[in-house]
């Protein structure tokens, strides 16, 4: 009985470091993709692109703007029509820094700051905004359920 506990003892721990590896690399993708989905979704909405918020929000989305004020996907996407034009050049352009990924199983927490650049004035100051935003995995797709944005003080910065 000896000679069986020890190889099936070995087996686990083997098998436990695989699994603890593997989870590693699975978060670093996802932790990748999430950037590059947030990376497209502030480009797509400095263009003014309906699709990129299609894409980045959840159904059950709910969002409340630095302004506080509260919507859904479905109230966001109102406010496109189907003539609507994207623009060829931002008027400001949305970036991020500071972009932090944390896991809780198929559910991500992404926090960063916003950074709007204005594009038409070089001596317009830029913005910033501490944003945060619940993602869920469905499926093959991280889409976002809950977003805060706080405006950051010229202040404090």
């Amino acid at each position: 009985m000896k000679k069986l506990i020890l190889p099936f003892l070995m087996a686990l721990l083997f098998s436990s470091g695989i699994y603890a590896q593997n989870e590693t690399s699975t978060k670093k993708v996802w932790a990748e993709n999430i950037r590059q989905l947030l990376d497209d979704f502030l480009y797509g909405a400095s263009i003014d692109d309906p699709r990129a918020h299609d894409r980045f929000w959840a159904e059950d989305l709910i969002y409340t703007s630095s302004s506080g004020t509260r919507r859904g996907k479905k109230e966001i996407m109102a406010g496109y029509t189907e003539d609507h034009k994207v623009s060829e050049k931002p008027a400001v352009l949305y970036t991020s820094e500071d972009v932090e990924v944390r896991f809780y199983g198929n559910t991500a927490v992404l926090t960063f700051t916003l950074v709007a650049t204005p594009q038409n004035d070089p001596d317009a100051p830029k913005s910033f905004y501490y944003n945060s935003g619940v993602l869920v995995r469905r499926g093959a797709q991280w889409k976002v359920i809950n977003w805060q944005a706080t405006a950051i003080p010229v202040n404090v910065q």
